[in-house]
């Protein structure tokens, strides 16, 4: 077979020093590369030290920006995957925001999975099921209010 083997892309990122010292860098990792493994991809890491989601900085610049910017431009085929440890992972903006780019990456063919449940995420998984908006905002708003907690 001569097709080229679909992308998982791993989003790994921490925002302070005292995660760097953590697990947090090798869970995220091990946990995208059983996603890749379990469904034949081929898997790349996104790695971002220091940056947080929470203004939505990590969604723009560092390595997770320059994938969004290539789904944008199209620098990448529209059937890749993003593992995301869980949906805050991905971004700590207002719920309103962090649905807006959710849809954005989903419209354009890419399939997000989270690690912590093994949710998956993409224009055929969310369909007509409702559920899977409900729990995306609800998610979105736990991990914007704890960050907003944290700046307080």
């Amino acid at each position: 077979m001569n097709e080229k083997q679909i992308k998982c892309f791993s989003d790994q990122r921490y925002s302070s020093t005292a995660q760097a010292d953590g697990t947090s860098i090798v869970r995220q990792s091990s946990i995208a590369q059983r996603v890749a493994k379990d469904n034949g991809l081929e898997y790349v890491e996104i790695f971002d030290r220091g940056i947080s989601a929470f203004k939505g900085r990590n969604s723009v610049d560092g390595k997770l920006g320059e994938f969004i910017s290539d789904v944008r431009n199209n620098a990448l085929p529209n059937n890749c995957w993003l593992v995301v440890e869980s949906l805050d992972r991905l971004t700590r903006q207002n719920p309103y925001k962090a649905f807006g780019l959710m849809r954005e990456l989903i419209e354009r063919g890419v399939t997000i999975v989270t690690g912590n449940d093994n949710k998956k995420y993409s224009r055929e998984a969310i369909g007509d099921d409702l559920s899977d908006l409900f729990t995306m905002i609800l998610e979105f708003t736990r991990g914007h209010n704890e960050s907003r907690e944290l700046t307080n």
